[in-house]
Order: structure tokens, then sequence, then C-alpha cells
């Protein structure tokens, strides 16, 4: 029996390529009207496009840290999915292996473990290949579904004991293929047993299984001879051989099972070869036609909340170019490493038609789309967002509401970010303004989207819907700049409501998110700067959204843990105003003053 996210997200995915777009559309006029014709709108439901989470491991981004061991365990059950409802699985990076704590630094590495990953009794010992521990995997699978959530893992890098050969590059993972597929094959399907054996087939058969995480990427997955074109072949051996694993397990249970790449122009090999081996290859481990597939990833970040200026001296040629892969000195060491390098997320429509024309090519039409990695690279003084790769202000609140509007307008199932909801993660810490900006979007999943159309030269954008009871139509609002320093001015937009299925009296509802509203950033910023924190007393930039982690000095990260509990209530969402209006001949006006950075969803509901 296949549970209801994976039943939802198989018939949205059929439904996709036959549901047109309803997209705001813009003319230039002398006000900013929005003009909503409730009576028009799609068929079927936005759904729920922040649904998954992607974990680094499945405790955290870094050893520190304990998501889904000891911190999901203090936490009452089911605690994760009641305060975020949204959230519905956890993608887990590299979960079945790629290195291990004290796994010496060879001359060939690019870094060191800094994670245990390889699931072995003695990952360190290449006489023995099958003394399989996975328990710690285990454990947190079992707190993930404790928690009301599934388990979505990502099989891909090698255990380190399984390559003759191997690589620890940036991502501090082998990078190296298998010396003996069978053998890696062997492995992958004892670690799905021992799912079956922990939660049962029934269980296991509910979750979703990723073969590969940015496969184009070199850094990622690289074949011993480092030439693209044995990287390639190696890794359509790889995801061959793991599918064939799961499904020597769960046979008819088994789940959807995708992959994921950078999908940029000029990636390490082109994931056309991919496709087309899925849909007309031999396959390595069956010698049977195709593999397999049944959705397809990409990643999609944002270079920088800034001019590209101030990283022009890492890379000159970025800028007004998109789509490129360039080198930097991400880490501060003075090693350049290779990076994606988008302008602006509105560039996500043109990765998103590049990778819908080769899957149709192929035969996948009704294969859906998702990002599968997601954020923002650079903070607003040009240095690397390390941990979250996100902002802690209202500027990531109204970019994830420009993600969101560009997710509909390019049918996209789902944007899974990574686990910042709170300052240190996901169980503990106040809640950032994106997380707020995403508890707005997820009351518009279950309505439908109505066509907008907008006059004025207003950069504020909106989405609206109307629930499938047609008693409320909601509409988000959102004024985002790309560029923190030269940003939009206060824009006053008038909502110009036609055909509502209801007349007289109505409630009129807002919630807000901005520097005044569910957002604890602008006072940490005050804080910060009267306690004498400095940008020299980070690592990396000081627009990280966990302090705790960015901050070097202990006197400064007992500062930030000191105001904690004010900040939590500074990030509390409250409704930020409500008025009873009326509607007559199905007609409503609304103004809404909006900010930059800021959004805003307006509920307008019929009162009986």
């Amino acid at each position: 029996m296949k549970s209801n996210f994976i039943v939802r997200y198989i018939l949205r995915s059929l439904r996709i390529g036959t549901v047109a777009a309803v997209a705001a559309t813009h003319i230039h006029g002398s006000e900013n009207v929005f003009r909503v014709d409730v009576s028009k709108f799609e068929e079927d439901a936005i759904g729920n496009r922040f649904s998954n989470v992607s974990l680094w491991h499945y405790n955290g981004t870094s050893a520190d840290e304990t998501f889904f061991h000891q911190d999901a365990e203090s936490m009452p059950e089911n605690w994760l999915r009641d305060t975020y409802p949204w959230l519905e699985e956890a993608q887990v990076y590299i979960a079945s292996g790629g290195g291990y704590k004290g796994h010496p630094r060879m001359e060939i590495d690019t870094a060191g473990n800094e994670l245990d990953r390889d699931l072995f009794k003695n990952p360190g010992d290449p006489t023995v290949l099958d003394d399989y521990d996975f328990s710690p995997l285990v454990r947190a699978c079992r707190n993930m579904l404790r928690q009301g959530i599934k388990p979505c893992l990502k099989l891909h890098n090698v255990p380190v004991k399984y390559s003759k050969n191997p690589k620890i590059d940036w991502f501090r993972v082998n990078v190296r293929p298998p010396d003996d597929y069978q053998v890696y094959a062997d492995y992958i399907a004892a670690l799905v047993t021992a799912m079956v054996d922990a939660f049962s087939i029934d269980e296991v058969g509910q979750w979703r299984w990723y073969i590969g995480t940015e496969f184009d990427n070199k850094t990622w997955f690289q074949a011993n001879d480092e030439t693209p074109e044995s990287t390639a072949i190696e890794f359509l051996k790889l995801y061959d051989y793991s599918v064939f694993a799961l499904e020597q397990v769960l046979g008819e249970y088994c789940g959807p099972v995708g992959s994921h790449a950078m999908m940029v122009t000029n990636g390490y090999w082109e994931p056309e070869l991919f496709f087309a081996h899925c849909a007309e290859g031999v396959n390595y481990a069956t010698g049977q036609r195709g593999s397999r597939l049944d959705f397809f990833a990409v990643s999609q970040y944002d270079l920088s909340a800034v001019d590209l200026t101030y990283v022009k001296e890492y890379w000159p040629e970025l800028q007004g170019t998109d789509n490129v892969l360039a080198t930097l000195d991400r880490m501060g060491d003075g090693e350049k490493r290779t990076i994606e390098g988008n302008a602006a997320v509105n560039n996500f429509g043109d990765k998103i038609s590049r990778t819908r024309a080769v899957l149709d090519q192929y035969g996948f039409e009704s294969i859906p789309i998702e990002v599968s990695e997601g954020g923002l690279v650079y903070g607003t003084d040009g240095k690397w967002l390390w941990h979250g790769l996100a902002f802690g202000g209202s500027f990531d609140a109204s970019w994830t509401a420009l993600s969101f509007k560009k997710m509909l307008d390019n049918q996209v199932v789902l944007w899974s970010r990574w686990p910042i909801f709170r300052s240190s993660g996901l169980f503990r810490g106040p809640e950032l303004a994106a997380t707020n900006a995403i508890r707005l979007i997820d009351r518009m999943s279950e309505d439908r989207r109505i066509l907008v159309q907008g006059t004025g030269t207003a950069t504020s954008e909106i989405v609206a819907s109307l629930s499938s009871d047609e008693k409320t139509v909601r509409i988000l609002a959102f004024n985002h700049a790309p560029n923190f320093d030269n940003p939009n001015p206060t824009e006053t937009l008038k909502l110009d409501l036609s055909k509502l299925p209801f007349d007289g009296k109505v409630s009129t509802t807002i919630w807000r998110v901005d520097e005044n509203h569910a957002d604890f950033w602008p006072k940490w910023e005050t804080d910060r700067a009267a306690y004498g924190i400095n940008d020299s007393d980070y690592y990396q930039s000081r627009d990280q959204p966990d302090p705790a982690h960015a901050l070097l000095k202990s006197e400064h990260i007992a500062y930030w843990h000191s105001r904690e509990a004010a900040y939590e209530k500074l990030a509390e969402l409250d409704v930020a105003s409500i008025r009873y209006d009326r509607v007559e001949k199905g007609q409503l006006n609304i103004e809404l003053k909006l900010p930059c950075y800021a959004v805003a969803l307006v509920e307008i509901r019929e009162e009986r």
C-alpha cells in the first residue's frame, strides 16, 4: 500500500503536463493594480511544494549536531510534523557511505572526512567487506518516523573500503566507484533489508529513493581515470546496480526511484547520457533494456544577495551571465573550486525548460521535476553562507516566496530546503523569517491557483488562490529585490477582486513577514553591533542564520544564546490585522502596503 504522499506525488506528476500554468501577467500603466478574476482558476490544487527537507547528514550539517539522534529523541512524538505540518519527507544525503572519521587524509584528497557515513563495524578494514552495521542509520530513520516524516535515502557515494584508490573530494566524501559492483549491490541490498527488518516491508515500501546527487558534478563522483567519459559509465553502473539491489529486496513494494543533477549548461558530463541510458541503454546489472526512473531533481542556487562585484576578484567572468560554472575560493583557504553561478532565481525557468525537454525527448513526459537542494550562496558581505545556504532575515523570506511562484510557473512539484527552519536547524532556536513565509504558503496548498493580471510598474508579485470549498480567497504578495544594496521602494498594491463566489460580509485577515513582523533578525543585527561583534568575528558570512555555528568566539556564542528566548518571541507569526468588509456583486477592492523583502498573505473569507 503506497503512502498518501507517494500517491499524491504520482497523481500530480501524471497531470502536470496537461494543466496550463496560470502565470501572473504584468501590463505597464499608471497604478499598481492586480486584477484577480476569481472565476478563472486551475483544475488541480497547488499542492505541498515544500514537503521535503534535505539533510547533509541525518544528524545535521556539522559533526557536533544530533538532529535525528538525540534532538529528535528529546522531543515529544510527532513534534516535528505538528510544528511544521507541511513537512512530509527528509532527503538524507550520502546515506549509504562515503567516509568515516579517522580515515587518513592522502595526498590525492582535496579534504578530510568530517562525519561517519560508512556503515560497518570497522570501516577501515578492507579485508572484511560485509561487517555491516546499519544501526546508526536505522536509529535516525526510526526517529524520523517517530517525528511524523518519511525517510528518503540518497544512495550514491561509495564506502571507502570498497574503492581500492579512494579519493576524498570537496564534499568530504569518497568520489570513486566501487572496485566490485556486485559487492556494492550486496551492501545496498543489506542496507534495505535492515530497514525492512526494523520497520516492515509495508513501511519501507512507502519510501522514495535517490541514486546520485548532482551526478554531473565531479566533486561528487569521479572515475579513477578522472575523465568525463569514464565517469559517466561508472555512474550508470552505480545507478543500475543500486536500483537492482532495491528491487531485489523490495520487489513490487519498491517506491519511486530517481536521481539528481546540477543541470547546468556545462557540467562534468552531459546528463542526456543518463536519460538515454534509462530509456534505451543496456542495464549493467540485469542486461535488459533501460533502467527505472520515476522522478528527477535539479539543484538551484542563487549566487549572491548583492552585486557580483563583491566577489569579482574570484570570478569576473560571471558578471551578467547565467547558468555557468566558475572557480572561486569558497572556503577562504586559497584553493579555487568549481561552483554553479546563477544570477537570480529568475533563470530557474531556463533550467527547468531544458530539463523538461530532454526528459520528454526520451519518453519521460510524465516524470515530475523537483529541486533537491537550493539556496543562496553568498551574503550581503560577499562571503559564503556556509551553514544552511540561507539568510537569517526577511531577504530569504521574499526569496522563498519568489521561488514558490517560480515553481508554480514552471510546474516543479517540490523544493527541498536545507534544514534551517530555526536558527539551530529543526528542533532548537528561534524560527527564521523564511520558515514563517513557508507557513503562509502552506495555507494555500489545497487551493486552486487563480489567474492574475497586473498593471503598473510594481516590482512586487502575487499568487492568488481559491479554497476547495470556494469560501476563501488567498493572495500571497511579496516584494523582492535580488540586490540587497539596491532595494525596491515600499509599494502600495491595489488588489481588484472580481467574480467572487459569494456576496455579503467577509473577513479580511492579513499576516505579514518583514523586518517588523515574524522576523527576529533585525533585532539580532542591532544587538550584535551594540555588543561589539564585527564581521571579523565570523567564520564566513555574518548573514548565516545559525550564529552559534558562524561565530568564532565563545563569548559571542554565549551572548547569542542569552538572547535566544527574546528572539523566539519576535519570530512568532501572528495576525497583523483583521477587518470586515462587504462584497457587492462579487467585487472587492483591497489596498496593501508592501516594503521591500516583505511577504504578506491576505485571506478573504465568507462570513455567515
